[in-house]
Parts: structure tokens; C-alpha cells; sequence
């Protein structure tokens, strides 16, 4: 089946190469067209699973290496792959992050707290309180009716614009901690 290109020959390399380097152009023009879709991506997950498991199975035999270190090396390759998953996300995490307080930091009137959790957003609320002056939080809780009624305005709020700007108001009470 796969005898077309023996291992190391010049239409071995050569059909790598093509097939690398169609893999960096087709989602380059997908990018470039506004054609990208999840679909697209996932596609080119499996291709390049498949053009991996196909470069593998032709050269795997032909390397005097025991089986038992290609098995550590595939293992360390897959931990790896999942560790740069994780920092991938905790980046595009981050960047929201600071998307958001830079937007602060320049006046901007509206904010967006997408890239917090449900319970980040909870801890967020939940610190504000903690450390808002007597006097601070007093008022605000008077102004609601109740302390579990402000917070959950607090926390409903950070989809909504007047909520946000209490917030922001609200931190003005913040105790500076020594």
C-alpha cells in the first residue's frame, strides 16, 4: 500500500514537502478569504493526524530505534501537545484580561467580562465586598436592601453597563490593604 515512494528517496521528500507545505497554505488562504470554519479546522486536525500516522508507518521501520522509545518519545510528544493546549488557552484567557483592563485604563464607557468564569466573576464580587470601607459597602447595601440583594445586582450586573460602573464607583470604597 505504501510502497509508491520508498523511505529517503527524492519523491519521498518531495511529496513531504508538498504535503507540508499545502498543509501551511490552506488555512492561510481560508484565513485570508474569510472562509475559516470549525469544520475547516477540524479537517485539518485529521489531515495532519493522517499525514503524521502515513510519514510514521514508512519511516518507523527503517530506524534502527526499539519500539520501546518510539513509545516514550510519542508519549512525550502527546504530553506536550496537551501542556501547549493548556498555555494556548490560559493565553487567549489572559489576553482578555488585559484587553479589559486596558480598556478600563483608557475610560473606555462600555467593559466586557467574557473571559471571566462564573466564579471568577463570584470571587471578583466577593473581594470588592470584602474589602470595601464600612462606610462604602454600608451605603450600597442600604441603597439594596440587603447585602445578598447588592451582590447579586453586583454579579448579574457584569452584563450590563450600569452595574459595571457601580462596580467601578464601589471600588472607589476599597480599603487600601498595608
Amino acid at each position: 500500500m505504501f510502497e509508491y515512494f520508498p523511505v529517503f528517496s527524492v519523491m519521498f521528500y518531495l511529496m513531504y514537502l508538498l504535503c507540508g507545505l499545502s498543509d501551511m497554505i490552506d488555512g492561510t488562504i481560508a484565513r485570508k478569504t474569510n472562509t475559516a470554519s470549525k469544520f475547516g479546522a477540524k479537517l485539518d486536525t485529521a489531515a495532519d493526524f493522517v499525514f503524521i500516522v502515513v510519514s510514521l508507518v514508512k519511516i518507523l521501520p527503517v530506524l534502527p530505534i526499539q519500539r520501546w522509545l518510539w513509545i516514550i518519545v510519542i508519549a512525550i510528544i502527546k504530553v506536550s501537545n496537551v501542556i501547549a493546549g493548556v498555555i494556548f488557552r490560559k493565553r487567549n484567557r489572559l489576553n482578555g484580561i488585559i484587553e479589559l483592563i486596558s480598556d478600563v485604563v483608557k475610560g473606555a464607557n462600555t467593559m466586557s467580562f467574557e473571559a471571566f468564569s462564573k466564579e471568577e466573576i463570584e470571587a471578583i464580587v466577593e473581594h470588592t465586598l470584602t474589602h470595601m470601607s464600612p462606610e462604602g459597602k454600608e451605603s450600597q447595601i442600604k441603597q439594596f436592601g440587603g447585602e445578598e440583594k447588592y451582590r447579586a445586582y453586583l454579579i448579574q450586573g457584569f452584563q450590563n453597563e450600569k452595574a459595571v460602573n457601580d462596580i467601578l464607583i464601589g471600588s472607589r470604597f476599597i480599603q487600601i490593604q498595608g
